[in-house]
């Protein structure tokens, strides 16, 4: 698949002789990610319109066998990602929570419980549940045996609960879904979770440029007031800027969340890097890979050293610079 010149031409090839393998459909799905993936989203929407219409003559995904409806299917959430729609072909099986031992389950029972932000109703609480079982799940210091299976139908599922959650049409640029506005920037942060710390993407991937792009443009379009009402909130705000501070390539953004993730830390009063990790793995945490990213020079976990090295006067919350915070003003 190196040479997509020579793919193409042998795709073209099969479909002149009438040959509709289900080889060939997992094969235009593998053209169509990659180009997703390196950022050439017009064509890969020419690769999924072809991949759709194949599909189609196949009488539906369902059709399509084994490891390559697994193929076609990821090619489908992908290309639902990048142009926040839902996506084109039906779902997946779903499979129940990953069972997890008895100290995974008192983990998770510690953990912030979104329903308290979002309420019982949001139909992005179970992902959140999902990811975090995925999670620990696949962290060899909780998990017991692990049914990569399972775990593969559970990455699955989560990622099509996301995709459902955008709108019936969409485009690479756009992040409004008509979802309640604080639900956008966290469905975007998940996702951008599941690419980076579960599907472990490439970090230079353009993909993550396009979806931390969306994030801060969700938190900008929104009175950010909300996130900082309470300190539930700031947590959950503070683990987002953290996940979308990773992931972004482009030094513009990266500091756009790091000053926003200075002012968090200062507001809930951080000051050692052990304090931050702490509600960072109240929210989402995928072990060590999580806690590298955290602590790599220059990272995210840098603001609890310059919070320490601010003067004094400045590190009471009265003394917050909220002009920094742009739309975000902190309740006094």
């Amino acid at each position: 698949i190196h040479h997509g010149g020579e793919a193409v031409r042998a795709i073209n090839m099969q479909l002149n002789n009438g040959v509709l393998a289900d080889t060939t459909v997992a094969a235009v799905a593998i053209l169509a990610t990659r180009e997703n993936l390196n950022g050439r989203f017009q064509l890969a929407n020419i690769h999924m319109n072809g991949l759709q219409h194949m599909i189609a003559k196949k009488g539906g995904i369902e059709n399509i066998k084994d490891i390559h409806q697994r193929v076609a299917t990821w090619a489908d959430f992908c290309d639902s990602n990048v142009r926040n729609c839902r996506p084109r072909f039906c779902q997946p099986p779903i499979s129940p929570l990953i069972p997890l031992n008895n100290a995974s389950i008192s983990l998770i029972g510690a953990m912030l419980n979104p329903e308290d932000i979002l309420g019982t109703a949001s139909p992005i609480v179970p992902v959140i549940q999902t990811l975090r079982h995925i999670s620990l799940s696949m962290d060899s210091s909780h998990s017991g045996i692990l049914d990569r299976s399972l775990i593969s139908l559970s990455i699955y599922e989560a990622e099509y609960s996301l995709n459902l959650l955008n709108g019936p049409m969409g485009g690479v640029g756009e992040y409004g879904n008509g979802q309640p506005s604080e639900v956008v920037p966290l469905k975007i942060a998940a996702h951008i979770y599941l690419y980076l710390m579960i599907r472990e993407l490439p970090g230079d991937s353009p993909v993550f440029g396009e979806l931390t792009r969306r994030f801060r443009a969700s938190l900008e379009a929104q009175t950010e007031q909300w996130w900082i009402a309470s300190r539930d909130r700031q947590c959950w705000v503070l683990w987002m800027l953290y996940i979308a501070f990773a992931a972004a390539p482009e030094e513009p953004n990266k500091q756009w969340f790091l000053t926003k993730g200075l002012l968090l830390c200062e507001m809930l009063n951080l000051m050692a890097g052990d304090e931050l990790e702490r509600i960072l793995r109240s929210v989402l945490w995928n072990g060590s890979r999580c806690h590298d990213e955290l602590n790599k020079d220059s990272g995210f976990g840098e603001l609890v050293n310059m919070v320490r090295l601010r003067p004094v006067s400045d590190n009471s919350s009265d003394a917050v610079n909220t002009a920094a915070l742009g739309t975000w003003n902190c309740a006094n």
